[in-house]
């Protein structure tokens, strides 16, 4: 696509002469004010321009920062992922400019398609319980940040990543600092000794701890082995991959996460459970499992058989203990969670419609809990939720917004398989498979935590929505140009038979 004229106007030297006035102000300026934060003044402008020249070079480059970015509050008690959440605020404008100048290129069939109506349907839940909210303020944030996640990763994603070029690109773009970031984690770790007690303080500043670490690591795995096929035995690409996994295997390990160990034997089974179409036998299976234990757990009480000992849950510095522990229910982190699950399920029985607002939770569920099964950690200093993401948008959300969201998670995979049996392209195919496995230990790890609300775990589920939804597009436009190529002869041939 040509630059427009304004654009190859501009000479190298302007933008040099303008970073070095608009640098050179704002350090005057953050002096002056004692504000530092105008110091991002040039880099925002630059940024802008390399926007306007290739928005979709910028798009790409956000997911070099996905696995570096550190946590870190601003002004007004807002957190963030620095840069990449402020860089996704940023996108998130210019894809609503650049969708605004550019309406009759927008894809009309990527914005009705179900998956993508079944996002916009959460979202605009989201908004209106966020109007609702026990706390308005708490819950616009959320929907604002809920905004952007879905902008950047599912319409700009959509509009981007279209080709197996295009995946590749954000592929390198996530593989490399992720292996900057595992070196870096596993050499502070070996100070330590590679100790369980203290894989925690060697995750920081990249990731908010080691389950975050462990998860984001084993769903760039299917991602690797799908690429590294990709490219030629012996080519320095195929090695960059093969250390790289290696290193992903290294650091899923010394992660000491329970969930990422289990992720890990999970991908096979979802690779068979797509491959030969039981997903919906899966879903209905597990739907009634769930509905089963549930109704035993209720009636009676009987959840109360599973309180905790107080005195003897406590948290296991070595790790087998902590295996051991977790096998016997007795592990102090599963039986918080079993403590907050109780006051979560208390909390759904009230605000059925809409729930208590998105971002609330903390706020009131210390009222709905059970004393019988409080922990040594129940003062919950990090305000950490409910450790399961459905039972969450239950409690935040409502039933509707639970409901919506459960319709959602189900068709990705009802629509995922039956797109990957349609795809033709074996490179495409594999992607889409590859995408489902991904999801599948997304959704499977959200019942222990709410990592789709982190950046480098939430990309991933909005990005392989994208990419499933392009993929049944090109199927479908596909097929149809198959069909509008069928000689002309051969349809009188067919009415001659009818004749």
């Amino acid at each position: 696509m040509p630059l427009p004229k304004y654009i190859q106007a501009i000479q190298p030297q302007h933008i040099f002469i303008t970073f070095g006035v608009l640098t050179l102000t704002s350090i005057a300026g953050a002096i002056a004010l004692d504000n530092f934060f105008i110091l991002i003044l040039p880099f925002f402008a630059t940024l802008l321009l390399a926007t306007l020249v290739d928005f979709k070079l910028i798009f790409i480059s956000l997911f070099l920062l996905l696995p570096i970015s550190m946590e870190m509050s601003l002004p007004g008690g807002i957190g963030t992922d620095f840069p990449s959440e402020l860089l996704m605020v940023f996108l998130m404008f210019s894809g609503f400019c650049y969708f605004g100048a550019n309406v009759k290129k927008i894809d009309r069939d990527f914005f009705n398609h179900t998956l993508t109506k079944l996002v916009l349907a959460h979202l605009f839940w989201i908004g209106l319980v966020a109007i609702l909210s026990q706390i308005f303020v708490i819950s616009v944030k959320y929907f604002l940040a809920k905004t952007w996640y879905v902008t950047v990763f599912v319409f700009l994603g959509g509009l981007f990543i279209k080709t197996i070029d295009d995946f590749k690109k954000v592929f390198w773009c996530l593989l490399i600092p992720m292996m900057v970031a595992i070196l870096v984690i596993l050499a502070k770790h070996s100070a330590y000794g590679f100790s369980f007690e203290t894989i925690n303080k060697t995750t920081y500043p990249f990731f908010r701890n080691h389950v975050n670490y462990g998860v984001m690591m084993v769903l760039l795995v299917p991602f690797a082995f799908l690429v590294r096929k990709w490219y030629k035995f012996g080519s320095i690409a195929r090695f960059i991959i093969n250390v790289g996994i290696f290193l992903l295997f290294v650091g899923i390990t010394f992660a000491y996460t329970r969930a990422a160990y289990i992720s890990l034997i999970l991908m096979p089974i979802g690779y068979f459970l797509f491959r030969y179409k039981w997903t919906k036998t899966a879903i209905t299976g597990g739907v009634l499992t769930l509905s089963i234990a549930l109704t035993y757990l209720i009636i009676g009480n009987n959840y109360l058989n599973f309180a905790p000992d107080y005195d003897k849950t406590i948290y296991h510095s070595n790790f087998e203990d902590h295996l051991e522990a977790t096998l016997a229910l007795k592990d102090l982190s599963t039986m918080e969670r079993f403590y907050r699950w109780v006051a979560g399920i208390n909390m759904s029985t009230e605000h059925v419609l809409t729930g208590f607002g998105p971002g609330t939770f903390t706020h009131f569920y210390r009222s709905y809990t059970s004393s019988l099964f409080q922990t040594y950690v129940s003062d919950n200093e990090d305000e950490s939720t409910v450790h399961n993401y459905f039972l969450l948008v239950l409690i935040e959300q409502g039933w509707a917004g639970f409901l919506i969201f459960m319709t959602l998670c189900i068709m990705i995979f009802i629509k995922g398989e039956q797109i990957y049996h349609e795809t033709r392209d074996p490179q495409q195919q594999q992607l889409i498979m590859a995408c489902l496995i991904c999801l599948l230990v997304i959704m499977a790890n959200n019942f222990m935590a709410d990592l789709i609300e982190t950046d480098e775990i939430g990309s991933f589920f909005f990005i392989c929505m994208a990419i499933i939804i392009n993929q049944d597009l090109y199927n479908k436009r596909n097929r149809e140009k198959i069909t509008r190529t069928i000689p002309d002869n051969n349809q009188s041939k067919m009415e001659n038979l009818t004749n």
